[in-house]
């Protein structure tokens, strides 16, 4: 669509300024905006108002009344400041990519514009103190189907996943079967092993272990405590094992699984010289953080980031 909305903006376009601009220059200033209600593609003209040296309000009207014709793929144009709304007719376009579909078979969506191209997928990157819930399900879909479809565009896909598997989240289950375990295991409890590990996360809740002592739990852990590290190990693998047999069950093959307990160390480093170099801060509670406010108002984008270190 973008393609089709590109070639009736520059026709518009060269008509009302005598600007002549190139198909991919105004597709790559092609948005989708925030919300249904304004339509399903939006054009802004204050690139045009730099260039034509005209207010951008004024270009949009110009432009919307060249446009004498529309394809049958949009039903209406309608202006919105310094915006140009395109509004889809879906059914059309249900129609129109089903011939495409049935013209093409198992070719459809076959490309080679990403022929080459190595792109890193990750997913569902889980934390081992439970098992996968219906959001890692709702990750492991999208996950696999961009990684199919980037593949079957020429891609050369590489599936990946990070295993949150350090911290307090951690050490809450681990907190749990330490005191109430009793020495069970998944095949004692008949039961498959990453959801053996979550029962007992649930457990921390219920019997309100106290946070000092899962505090005092990671200290330990990061302080190589041989006690600790040989009952993380023990419920970390059977959390992982859990997770083998779903990814196997869905049809999930990941190439490369990375583990936060083999990088926190490192992360952690970085993060202290950061600090000590000003560039985070660190809260009362002892959470360290960076303020891209600054950056927000440059770019006019949101970006937030947060890190906690016991």
């Amino acid at each position: 669509m973008k393609r089709v909305i590109s070639l009736i903006l520059q026709n518009a376009i060269q008509s009302s300024f005598n600007l002549k601009l190139t198909i991919q220059e105004i597709e790559n200033k092609i948005e989708i905006p925030p919300e249904s209600l304004m339509g399903d593609f939006a054009f802004p003209c204050f690139f045009l108002a730099s260039k034509l040296k005209k207010n951008p309000n004024e270009i949009v009207l110009k432009i919307k009344n060249e446009i004498k014709k529309l394809p049958m793929e949009i039903y209406e144009i309608k202006s919105a400041g310094a915006y140009l709304n395109f509004f889809v007719d879906k059914k059309i376009l249900a129609v129109n990519i089903i011939n495409e579909i049935i013209k093409n078979k198992n070719n459809y969506g076959n490309s080679i514009g990403r022929k080459g191209k190595k792109i890193s997928v990750e997913f569902p990157s889980p934390n081992t103190n439970k098992p996968l819930h219906l959001g890692h399900l709702r990750n492991m879909a999208i996950g696999e189907s961009v990684s199919r479809i980037l593949g079957f565009s020429g891609g050369k896909v590489f599936r990946n996943s990070l295993n949150n598997d350090r911290g307090i989240h951690i050490c809450k289950s681990m907190a749990a079967y330490e005191k109430y375990g009793n020495n069970k295991t998944p095949k004692s409890e008949k039961k498959k092993s990453d959801h053996f590990v979550g029962d007992y996360y649930v457990l921390f809740s219920e019997k309100k272990i106290s946070e000092e002592y899962i505090q005092e739990m990671l200290r330990k852990f990061e302080g190589g405590d041989k006690k600790v590290l040989a009952l993380w190990k023990k419920m970390n693998k059977w959390a992982l094992d859990g997770f083998k047999e779903t990814y196997k069950k869905y049809g999930i093959k990941l190439d490369k699984e990375y583990f936060e307990s083999e990088i926190y160390a490192k992360g952690k480093e970085l993060v202290e010289q950061g600090l000590k170099k000003g560039i985070f801060k660190k809260k009362k509670d002892g959470s360290i953080f960076i303020d891209l406010r600054k950056f927000r108002r440059q770019n006019k984008t949101s970006v937030v980031w947060n890190g906690c270190f016991a």
